[in-house]
């Protein structure tokens, strides 16, 4: 009773229990102390305390043998910030592994691979809980020492400014560090701002991030040329175009439909058929989606010579099979997605009403028989759905007809056109590969039997 141990006593008694993993006994020995007023300067035990929790997965006792740790002055051993952050993320314990990462950078340095991967996750959950301003305070803190910083990173960021609609902000972050997001999250940014403002100001914010090292692709300019057109803007259309074929960049189909529905919108309907012969002459041959578009033009003019002409054109293309006795033009509307039996081409031959629309060859004045508002918005509909692609509805269509193979390639189309896969779209997707997976063992079990 009352003897006293020599400080160095308890520093072997600790070390001792924390070897043999009696963490509780050693860390209770520690804090018994304290309460007596004898403080260990042994930092070792306390950042195998530190790292004996983590392994163990105790969150709460590690964490507060760090806070213990930080509260006397120590600097905790590089290994434990590392192992203590990565605890927290694993964990989704944002606001912690915050804190304990700021400190951590504060004191580390350069961070080697693992050290910077598990800062990469903290920063994606970071954004994923929209607390943006930590996320881009982290990444400051580690590009002065780690200027090889994933560009995953760069796009999460991105991605939680876009989720805001806080394209401001998310450009000085971006002209701040001198670092640019991937492609596909640029294109998602421009064309939202396409969508929610117009071309202006995306073409603004594309400008601004070219002059710190942006290049637009393919897509870019035709996100820019699809939204110009739905604008009715030819002329910065054609500009875009200019400068994506200056730069030896191909459009994209959808770019190519994008003009010639556009060039319509603005009454310039006799060179609709001069963007089929740029696409030919550049190949990059027209689809079925490109002939659906100068039919769509063509009815809505009521060029129903010119339909006629495509129809054929589709047959000896092989896009699709015409018999000897169908109509071309009960095809078209087929194409169109219009019920053919519906729609009917009169010759007018009321004197007294007049109800022409349209002459073929010969003179005889015709007109289309149908619900002719219904006509008209469908028309227009597809015109629209051209310009801007939405490869949704798309997607939908294909997993319904169990073409999966198409309905991925669709998945990377919308992503690459800065377009959102949808959680019900995403569901579906899944119940897709299910699907196809079960399929592909229930013949895999039929080979092996």
């Amino acid at each position: 009773m009352g003897f006293k141990n020599l400080l160095c006593s308890y520093e072997v008694m600790a070390s001792l229990l924390v070897q043999v993993g009696m963490l509780r006994e050693a860390d209770g020995l520690l804090f018994e102390l304290e309460g007596e007023g004898i403080s260990l300067e042994n930092h070792e035990i306390f950042n195998y305390l530190i790292k004996g929790y983590v392994d163990m997965k105790e969150l709460e006792r590690s964490f507060f043998v760090y806070d213990f740790m930080r509260g006397r002055g120590m600097i905790p051993l590089r290994l434990c910030y590392h192992v203590l952050v990565n605890l927290l993320v694993r964990m989704k314990r944002t606001e912690l592994a915050f804190r304990v990462s700021v400190d951590m950078l504060d004191f580390c340095g350069k961070l080697n691979c693992a050290e910077a991967k598990t800062l990469e996750n903290l920063v994606m959950l970071i954004c994923g809980n929209r607390k943006i301003l930590e996320a881009r305070n982290i990444v400051k803190k580690v590009l002065p020492f780690n200027p090889e910083v994933s560009s995953f990173v760069f796009d999460e960021i991105a991605f939680a400014y876009y989720e805001k609609k806080d394209f401001n902000d998310l450009l000085s972050f971006f002209v701040e560090v001198k670092r640019v997001p991937s492609v596909v999250a640029a294109n998602r940014v421009i064309n939202s701002l396409c969508s929610s403002y117009n071309v202006k100001m995306a073409g603004f914010f594309m400008q601004e991030l070219e002059n710190i090292g942006f290049k637009l692709d393919e897509v870019t300019y035709g996100i820019l040329i699809g939204w110009s057109c739905r604008e009715g803007n030819m002329k910065n259309s054609m500009n875009y175009l200019s400068l994506m074929l200056s730069e030896g960049l191909v459009p994209r189909i959808y770019t190519y439909n994008a003009l010639i529905s556009g060039l319509f919108k603005v009454g310039l309907l006799e060179h609709a058929r001069h963007i089929l012969n740029e696409m030919m002459d550049r190949g990059t041959p027209p689809d079925i989606s490109t002939f659906r578009v100068l039919i769509t033009v063509y009815c809505r003019s009521r060029r129903f010579d010119l339909v006629k002409i495509l129809i054929h054109e589709m047959d000896s293309g092989g896009f699709i099979e015409l018999s000897s006795m169908e109509n071309p033009l009960s095809r078209a509307f087929t194409v169109l997605g219009f019920n053919p039996l519906n729609m009917r081409l009169k010759r007018d031959n009321d004197r007294k009403l007049s109800n022409t629309e349209f002459y073929d060859d010969i003179g005889n004045g015709l007109y289309l028989d149908t619900d002719v508002d219904e006509y008209e918005n469908h028309i227009a509909h597809i015109l629209e759905e051209s310009m801007v692609p939405k490869f949704s509805s798309s997607f939908r269509k294909e997993c319904s007809n169990n073409n999966l193979k198409r309905a991925l390639v669709l998945v990377e189309e919308m992503l690459r056109w800065g377009q959102e896969l949808l959680l019900p779209d995403f569901s579906m997707l899944v119940k897709q590969l299910c699907s196809s997976q079960r399929e592909e063992n229930k013949i895999e079990e039929k080979r092996t039997e």
